[in-house]
């Protein structure tokens, strides 16, 4: 043996430990689990206790630094869960709920009530983000999966109601993503779109803000608006046949899009099978509208003398009557229509549905979070 020979065994071996070394530097030492913090663990139980006010006003003491690490905790152990349904759970993720409505809650205490004016509330904020984050871990849990929908659909229509469009066709489309083909959504949906549509031609340019590329005219985003609305409410009446609001929202878009053919039969369609005032009232005097507008006197002054018999107080049908037999020659009948509903201005109590309208899909949305706050409780 040569005496290059040991040297070069050395040399070999030499480099094959900092080879290892190497590798055993350069390879990351698997990340710990993230762990949520105990005392986050015990807010969101005092929530699902019953103790919501307190835990809501604690919760402000938390930076979204510490919440999103709280999210992340979750997030991770609802995976783990997902992939080996068997084994333990490293957190108690029977506490999603409570994480997202104890986030909801505390994002609306963070916006100020209405209070009157004109302007509208701020939307949602950081905590409402945080709340869809755990709605959407919620999803992966078989019984919590109808919660999650619901509060999708609340969120949506919370979102509308206060006149933040742009926000409700998002928690209504994530909505969508989660559970395809949902009436419920698709209704929400279907709602914001032709609220936004029916708006002046400065607010519809602005809520068309996240429509198709090259809409620079109020008209066109209009009808890209009243389409879309379309769409949604179709595919909502073929989900669910009885869903009648959906087919009588259905009825009013085709008339706006000059769809009248289309319009009179889902507005008949609604009539023939719905028993709600409210529905009964609106689909008589959109189709005397779709009547009016195809010169159709004689049926349109039939549908508008039939909606003031459901709702006797109606100051819109009472007005679109008077017009009618205005433009009929009748003028003393006209005069007539208007006197008789103005008896009811001063003691009107509950508003004309057809004022409510465009938002009136949403007037449940509280009695919907009610529900889902009390499904916390443990």
């Amino acid at each position: 043996m040569t005496a290059e020979a040991p040297n070069a065994r050395w040399r070999v071996g030499r480099a094959l430990v900092a080879g290892l070394v190497g590798v055993f530097i350069a390879a990351p030492a698997a990340a710990a689990p993230r762990v949520a913090s105990l005392d986050y663990l015990k807010l969101l139980e005092r929530y699902a206790r019953g103790e919501r006010a307190a835990a809501v006003a604690d919760l402000g003491s938390w930076t979204p630094g510490e919440l999103e690490r709280q999210l992340d905790a979750f997030r991770e152990g609802a995976l783990a869960s997902e992939r080996c349904p068997g084994c333990p759970a490293p957190l108690d993720l029977g506490l999603l709920p409570a994480a997202v409505m104890l986030h909801t809650d505390r994002d609306e205490a963070e916006r100020p009530s209405w209070s009157g004016v004109e302007q509208a509330r701020p939307c949602p904020g950081f905590h409402a983000r945080i709340a869809g984050q755990y709605a959407h871990l919620a999803t992966l849990r078989r019984e919590n999966r109808d919660f999650a929908r619901r509060f999708y659909l609340a969120m949506s229509m919370r979102c509308q109601w206060d006149f933040c469009l742009n926000e409700a066709l998002d928690w209504g489309r994530e909505g969508l993503k989660r559970f395809p083909r949902d009436a419920e959504l698709l209704l929400a949906v279907g709602s914001t779109d032709e609220e936004g549509a029916t708006l002046t031609d400065d607010q519809v340019l602005r809520f068309d803000t996240r429509g198709p590329r090259g809409v620079s005219s109020a008209g066109a985003a209009r009808e890209f608006r009243f389409r879309s609305a379309q769409r949604s409410f179709a595919e909502a009446v073929s989900v669910d046949p009885n869903m009648l609001l959906a087919e009588l929202r259905l009825g009013r878009v085709q008339w706006r899009l000059g769809a009248s053919d289309a319009a009179r039969s889902a507005l008949e369609d609604v009539l023939a099978r719905a028993s709600d005032p409210r529905l009964l009232y609106l689909a008589h005097l959109f189709l005397g509208r779709v009547h009016e507008d195809a010169d159709r006197r004689e049926p349109a002054l039939r549908e508008y003398r039939l909606a003031l018999e459901a709702d006797p107080r109606s100051q819109a049908a009472a007005v679109a009557l008077s017009h009618a037999l205005r433009q009929a020659g009748d003028a003393e009948g006209a005069r007539a229509a208007l006197v008789k509903t103005m008896a009811f201005a001063a003691r009107y109590g509950e508003r004309d549905a057809y004022w409510n309208y465009l938002m009136g899909n949403a007037a449940s949305r509280e009695e919907l979070f009610d529900a889902l706050r009390k499904e916390t409780h443990r």
